[in-house]
């Protein structure tokens, strides 16, 4: 770490930061923490990563506060928290950063106000202390080593043991990387010190290094260390700071993060959003973007074009309080799909304001036609389709023809529009009062395919072809004049359906029109 606070450029830190609102003062062996109300006071201290689990650790509230600022007898810790303390103290630091003391957890203002700053703690922290094994709190972190190992007889200071498992498992099968808040945490650290059962693991900006000295990668080796993890993504975080066109290619980074983010697990579902604010404030320090619900405003056509993971384990619902229109409404898996070419996102000039009534409500200036959905059977879709995706949510759409008189349906009857994948569940009192609302169209077949990058969900045989992507909503239940959305579609996919669901669609370019635009009031 003293190496890597000289050596690495990338890593370096100022030799006294801007300490927390509140510290752990954890002072000298035996004796008590006290917390400490800092003001503008600046230091070297350690965060804490941690999982809180179902056991609620050692907190601070109102009512413990003042007792907290007097004393914390080290032997009412629990375990992770102890073993924290002792590490600090071992690397010879004063202070201690762990969320649940340091901020006073039923004053909704105080949480506000520190979450708000997380990823400044995190960043300027000297290095947090991943507890990356520790299912909760009084588990601890620093584990008896389960790989045995035997001195070699004349062989000096050699050891012979088991293989023990590659850095990539141990950061992929770790209780912290299931966690929702822990990937912000790991991702805003300047160093982290991976407590793992197998052995510790120390990660900076610059490179990785194991507890057996063995060099396991460094800045450029990692791009490649999995495609979304957490390595190639702090990378390309850092990246952005120095380079000029980071506007540009920050959203993309951002919902690549998303969709490793919506897979992880949240004990709080209203935590969606602030468990990732600390990583979108320092996007938008570094590019200039303005964040809005979990998307940019400059990017808002891609942004409203996520869905619901059909290869995802994990069931959607919308329990998180954030706006139907935002992925952050969905606690299950995100993909931020389809993949659209940068230059049509550019040409679709999407005519878009937010309320001034509530900036969760969005006022979309849009050309639409009323539709209705009818549930795709599982036979229809394409034999590699069928073992991956998740039918239910999948949805073909035709033209409403009660409400479209005078409109293209009536040249083509019964018309196949295109085809949907639900947010959640639908009730069966919305499939014959959806709206779908043009959001991108354009004609893909002039652009280059270079263009698509390395990426392999980039590549062309992955690139979706279709050239209309729309929002479909319905009423909403509470607000008159008022849409919630209920999933993402696009024109038909030759790809995905059998030949028969595809001979009656309606061509892209003529599935809007003649139609005006009208103002949709989406919550």
């Amino acid at each position: 770490m003293l190496n890597c606070q000289k050596s690495h450029i990338k890593c370096r830190q100022a030799d006294q930061e801007q300490l927390p609102s509140r510290v752990l003062d954890v002072g000298k062996d035996g004796d008590s923490i006290a917390l400490r109300e800092i003001g503008m006071t600046r230091g070297k201290y350690t965060a804490l990563s941690h999982c809180w689990g179902g056991e609620r650790p050692l907190t601070t509230t109102v009512a413990s506060v003042k007792q907290h600022m007097d004393e914390i007898p080290y032997s009412e810790l629990p375990a992770t928290f102890r073993d924290a303390v002792r590490i600090t103290r071992l690397l010879g630091i004063k202070y201690l950063w762990i969320d649940s003391l340091c901020i006073i957890q039923d004053r909704f203002s105080d949480w506000e106000h520190e979450s708000a700053k997380m990823h400044e703690y995190y960043k300027n922290s000297f290095v947090t202390i991943a507890a990356s094994d520790s299912n909760n709190s009084f588990a601890g972190m620093l584990h008896r080593r389960e790989v045995a190992c035997v001195q070699l007889p004349g062989f000096g200071n050699v050891f012979v043991r088991r293989k023990i498992p590659t850095a990539r498992y141990v950061y992929e099968n770790s209780v912290l990387e299931s966690r929702a808040w822990c990937l912000q945490e790991r991702l805003l650290s300047t160093r982290v010190l991976h407590m793992a059962r197998s052995d510790v693991l120390f990660e900076c900006r610059t490179g990785h290094q194991r507890e057996s000295s063995i060099q396991i990668g460094d800045s450029v080796a990692m791009k490649e260390f999995y495609r979304f993890g957490p390595d190639r993504l702090k990378r390309e975080l850092d990246d952005l700071e120095a380079d000029p066109q980071s506007a540009e290619k920050a959203p993309e980074l951002w919902y690549n993060l998303v969709q490793q983010y919506s897979r992880r697990s949240l004990t709080n579902p209203k935590d969606m959003l602030p468990a990732i604010l600390g990583v979108a404030e320092q996007m938008k320090k570094y590019t200039g973007l303005t964040y809005m619900h979990g998307m940019w405003k400059e990017d808002m056509a891609r942004g409203l074009l996520w869905s619901n993971d059909l290869r995802g384990h994990k069931k959607g619902s919308q329990q998180s309080g954030a706006p139907s229109w935002s992925w952050a409404a969905m606690t299950g898996y995100v993909k931020c799909w389809p993949k659209i070419h940068q230059q049509l996102l550019a040409d679709s000039k999407l005519d878009w304001a937010i309320s001034e009534g509530s900036d969760r409500e969005l006022i979309l200036h849009s050309r639409s036609v009323d539709v209705c959905l009818d549930a795709c059977s599982p036979r229809r879709l394409r034999a590699h389709v069928q073992q991956q995706w998740d039918a239910a949510r999948i949805y073909h759409i035709y033209y409403n023809e009660v409400d479209n008189s005078g409109g293209y349906s009536d040249l083509v009857p019964e018309a196949r529009v295109g085809w949907m994948i639900a947010d959640m569940e639908m009730h069966p009192a919305n499939l014959n009062e959806c709206k779908a609302l043009e959001i991108v169209q354009g004609n893909v077949d002039h652009l280059n395919e270079r263009d698509l990058g390395g990426d392999k969900d980039n590549e062309p045989n992955n690139t979706v072809s279709a050239k209309v992507w729309f929002l479909i909503v319905v009423p909403h239940p509470a607000i008159v004049g008022c849409w919630t959305r209920v999933g993402v579609g696009m024109s038909g996919d030759v790809d995905c359906f059998d030949n028969a669901y595809l001979i009656k669609s309606v061509e892209p370019d003529l599935i809007f029109e003649g139609r005006d635009r009208h103002s949709i009031r989406l919550r």
